[in-house]
C-alpha cells in the first residue's frame, strides 16, 4: 500500500490544510464524556463507593448491550489501577 499522495499544485494553505486534516484522523474523533455518577470515598473508614445514575439520557440511550461494555471496561481500568498501585506499594517497601 502506498501511503504517499502528490501535493503538487497546491498552495501552501492547502497543503497545511491536508496536513491538519491527516493529523485529525491520526488523533481519532473527541471524545464527549457524559456524567453519569459519581466515585465517592470514605476517608475515615478507607472504603469507596460509587453512585451511577440509572435514570441518566446518556445511560439509557446506551442499551444493556452499551452499559454491559461500560462496565466491563470500568472493571478493567479498575483492576489495572488496582494492580499498579500494589505493584508500586511493593516497591516502596
Amino acid at each position: 500500500m502506498n501511503n504517499t499522495r502528490d501535493l503538487a499544485g497546491l498552495t501552501d494553505d492547502q497543503i497545511a490544510m491536508v496536513d491538519g486534516l491527516i493529523a485529525e484522523l491520526r488523533e481519532g474523533p473527541e471524545v464527549e464524556y457524559e456524567d453519569v455518577g459519581t466515585l465517592l470515598i470514605d476517608l475515615d473508614a478507607g472504603e469507596g463507593s460509587f453512585d451511577l445514575d440509572m435514570e441518566s439520557s446518556a445511560w439509557l440511550e446506551m442499551g444493556t448491550d452499551g452499559q454491559l461494555d461500560v462496565m466491563k471496561h470500568w472493571a478493567s481500568l479498575f483492576q489495572e489501577l488496582y494492580d499498579t498501585s500494589l505493584e508500586m506499594s511493593r516497591a516502596d517497601k
